[in-house]
């Protein structure tokens, strides 16, 4: 939470001013703290009286050093640290939406706000670490001052707007000012709203938008223009030649962050980190790795052949019965429509259902579009922190928004008629949808900052094709653990079982809940990409052209490619039974040697390196169990079934699974699938409130561990890196 103590002689005047509207709300939530301190309580007299004449002589008076030390004194006391000091004068540097945004990151500010003829020189030396001014005028004091600056830097801290990407497209974020706004109605005393803005095309809405923050600026802000028009002179064209496209590129930007940028869609599962090798292009003709090259004036660079063959993506699961009971509906939708979205890291699904009925109507996936900044959340999070969530945020709404408008017109509806939306998304993709800051999941303490449940608009969520719908995130657990692993227990009824279940959703980020009626823990290990085909030499997604499955014929392993085809490369579950065969073989030993490279065929084959890269993936995982276990005070033996959610727990060969390690021996014979239990709850939540309400508490009473402080973490994934003997 962001803290604000302002050193005032009227904190009632502080305490008006920003007690009501979004920051009084913001306030009331504790989203923003907010303290006015009275400097006349450290005055040290019965009149609290803190000024006298300035030494020198000349009109009026000087605030005394000591009761604004005091003042001081008292808040770094009382929270145990010494933060920047803003004294708010007209002598300071001219406030400005970059200083709005860099105050912004500060747990704790304090502003001294002046009065009179200013304050005594020695106090301001001692404590005072920003001087910092709101225009070249003079007011009475500094709580006006004071207040505008606490206003726009708190509309920055995540949650205050309702809709963080509100404040991404205001003036001044990207150098130009904001374009025209409007509401509804949608004509108003003979002038209507652009037509453009309500034809739910993306891309026509946002070149509309440029072109009119452009002109306004231009018009308005002489000086802002020239500084952006300066910058894109600073830009330079490249080729695409395969696609056929000419690109303007912006000096120092990557190959990488060019491709991104023009649509392309790269394939860079290591979030351009320059380990994964899979975002190779061919520049003048030289091979390089686009992540790692500068896109340079007047190259040509030919990305490749792009695979169009898209990953097998899982869209049902396993379901629970509940009476249709959605809640009150808003009466002016005359055929109300119900949608449930499950945002994995990478895929989407979109349910769509009728809101009279229950019944399911429509479903719509695709992968999801993020997959281009990083095969996993880490790698995401990662590249939201160095480059900003926008773009994350953006692209992963466009998609969700296209779902639902697809899913609508396949059933000959339209996406208008959708009154409520549930979804449902791990912790970092829940937070990239809304453009809450991740950093709190990428480095410690590697938590959400919002868990609770969230009730939006649509307009909030950036789903401009179904105006009137209310947006139902579930909550997020803890850690990665989030609203998904929340539908997950919604839908495999866990929390009702008499006997111990442990629920596994495997994935980049591995989330495991165990338990039953009598309580729930869960944790989320760093499995890895590993599973999806990233860091695997020839890996890729479970689409045409992987092997998929793998076994021993005739003395050596045989395999099965998905289409039929020519192998192209392998994905997840073909890895899995890969090493089941290797180890059954000797072609690897228990600790995970091999001698040379297994060819499936002369292009795809696996080497020491990818085998290594499993070990680390399939020991997350079984440490996991192992330490849910031990906080639990039981033996993986006592667990009487294992629930696997999620596409890759559907393909996956349980025994292949066991054999390698990644679960303890004793739960052979235990496994099931339970399909997308994740979308499957996220469809129960829309289609009955109660539902809904008790997937809330399911959430909050889900007992999240943190393998990382545990210190037995590390002791126990080491030993489960061998594989079984």
């Amino acid at each position: 939470m962001n803290r604000y103590y302002v050193l005032t002689l009227f904190p009632e005047m502080i305490r008006n001013g920003l007690g009501t509207s979004i920051t009084g709300r913001a306030i009331e939530k504790g989203m923003i703290g907010l303290e006015a301190v009275n400097i006349r309580d450290y005055a040290g007299n019965k009149h609290g009286k803190v000024d006298d004449y300035p030494y020198g002589g000349g009109a009026g008076m000087v605030m005394q050093a000591e009761p604004v030390y005091q003042a001081w004194q008292s808040v770094t006391e009382r929270i145990g640290h010494k933060p920047r000091v803003v004294y708010v004068t007209p002598q300071g540097s001219v406030f400005h939406q970059a200083m709005a945004e860099e105050l912004a990151q500060e747990e704790d500010l304090i502003f001294l706000c002046g009065h009179y003829e200013g304050v005594d020189e020695r106090v301001l030396e001692e404590i005072v670490t920003d001087y910092v001014s709101i225009g070249d005028y003079v007011l009475t004091g500094g709580e006006l001052p004071a207040m505008v600056m606490i206003d726009a830097i708190s509309r920055l801290v995540p949650g205050v707007l309702s809709n963080e990407a509100s404040a991404e497209f205001e003036s001044f974020q990207d150098g130009l000012l904001e374009y025209p706004q409007y509401s509804r109605p949608e004509e108003w005393r003979g002038k209507r709203v652009p037509p453009v803005l309500m034809s739910g095309h993306h891309a026509k809405v946002e070149k509309w938008r440029l072109e009119q923050s452009l002109l306004r600026t231009k018009e308005r802000r002489p000086d802002l223009y020239e500084a952006y028009r300066k910058e894109q002179e600073r830009m330079f064209e490249i080729r695409f030649v395969r696609e056929g496209l000419r690109f303007r590129a912006k000096e120092g930007q990557t190959i990488l962050d060019a491709e991104i940028a023009a649509g392309i869609a790269p394939d860079a599962p290591c979030g351009g980190q320059g380990k994964c090798g899979k975002c190779r292009v061919t520049v003048n003709g030289k091979n390089v790795l686009a992540c790692q090259t500068k896109a340079e004036p007047g190259m040509r660079i030919d990305t490749g052949e792009k695979k169009k063959a898209e990953a097998q993506i899982l869209a049902s699961g396993k379901k629970r019965e509940v009476p249709f009971a959605p809640g009150e509906l808003p009466a002016e939708v005359e055929n109300p429509l119900l949608a449930a979205v499950d945002v994995g890291s990478t895929t989407v699904v979109a349910y769509l259902m009728d809101g009279t009925t229950g019944e399911e109507l429509a479903v719509k996936s695709r992968m999801n579009p993020q997959r281009q900044y990083g095969a996993d959340v880490v790698m995401r999070g990662s590249y939201a922190l160095e480059k900003g969530a926008s773009v994350l945020s953006s692209c992963i709404r466009e998609a969700v928004d296209s779902l639902l408008k697809e899913a609508a017109e396949d059933c000959g509806r339209s996406a208008r008629e959708i009154v409520k939306v549930s979804m449902v998304g791990n912790s970092c993709m829940h937070h990239l949808f809304l453009e809450i800051p991740v950093d709190s999941l990428v480095v410690a303490p590697y938590e959400p900052k919002v868990r609770e449940a969230l009730r939006l608009t649509a307009s909030e969520c950036g789903l401009a094709s179904c105006p009137h719908a209310e947006v139902l995130w579930l909550a997020n657990i803890g850690g990665f653990v989030g609203a998904d692993t929340t539908g997950c227990i919604l839908a495999s009824g866990i929390a009702e079982q008499e006997s111990l279940t442990l629920l596994v959703d495997i994935g980049t980020n591995g989330e495991m809940v165990l338990g039953n009626r009598e309580g729930l823990l869960s944790c989320s290990t760093a499995a890895g990409p590993a599973f999806e085909g990233a860091k695997i030499t020839c890996g890729m997604r479970g689409s045409e052209g992987a092997i998929d499955r793998v076994w021993i014929e005739k003395g050596r392993p045989a395999y099965h490619v998905i289409g039929g085809g020519e192998a192209k490369g392998i994905c997840g579950s073909g890895l899995l039974d890969a090493a089941a065969c290797f180890l059954k073989l000797g072609i690897i030993d228990e600790g995970g040697r091999m001698e040379e490279d297994w060819h499936f065929t002369d292009e795809v084959y696996l080497n020491q390196r990818d085998i290594r890269e499993l070990q680390l993936a399939k020991a997350a995982i079984c440490a996991g169990i192992r330490l849910l276990c031990a906080q639990r005070g039981a033996e993986p033996a006592q667990i009487s079934r294992v629930q696997l959610a999620g596409a890759f727990g559907n393909y996956l060969n349980p025994s292949s699974a066991c054999a390698i390690g990644m679960f303890p021996k004793e739960l052979e014979g235990r496994i099931r699938s339970i399909g997308n239990a994740a979308g499957e709850g996220a469809k129960l939540a829309v289609r009955n409130q109660e539902e809904y309400e008790k997937s809330g508490r399911l959430a909050a009473e889900t007992e999240f561990v943190e393998l990382a402080l545990k210190p037995e973490f590390q002791e126990v994934f080491v030993d489960e890196l061998a594989f079984p003997e």
